[in-house]
């Protein structure tokens, strides 16, 4: 049995950091590529220099971390069937390019997203990105 547990946690895990890395990268542009979630669930981020931990990166980027291990999670258990995303001032720390980027993530998952905030600036930078996809 412990045997079985340990491949099913490995193959699991390997799944979500592949998964947290493609969205990292996606709304960090590029900038980090590689996360590594561990068995003790404390998380490495690999950089083109050297290997961080989340104490080593600016809040905003620990926050854009945090919602793609958040995302990856959710695809992961609901493989079958999207499941809609609630997100409750999830953005707060975010320059404007990243929560461009992030914006639009969404957006190319189709899935339902429900985003409450009591900032205008997140419907500021939807509304720029259909706008530009209209041209």
């Amino acid at each position: 049995v412990k045997k079985v547990s340990k491949e099913l946690h490995q193959r699991l895990a390997d799944e979500l950091n592949r998964r947290i890395s493609e969205i990292l990268s996606v709304i960090t542009e590029g900038r980090y590529t590689s996360i590594f979630l561990d068995e003790d669930l404390s998380i490495k981020i690999n950089t083109p220099n050297k290997l961080l931990t989340i104490e080593q990166v600016s809040r905003g980027t620990m926050d854009q971390i945090y919602f793609a291990l958040r995302m990856a999670a959710g695809e992961l258990i609901s493989q079958k069937e999207p499941m809609p995303i609630i997100l409750d001032d999830a953005f707060a720390m975010y320059d404007d390019e990243r929560l461009r980027q992030t914006i639009e993530w969404l957006m190319d998952t189709g899935r339902q997203v429900l985003l409450f905030t009591c900032h205008e600036r997140e419907q500021k930078i939807y509304e720029e990105i259909l706008e530009m996809e209209e041209k």
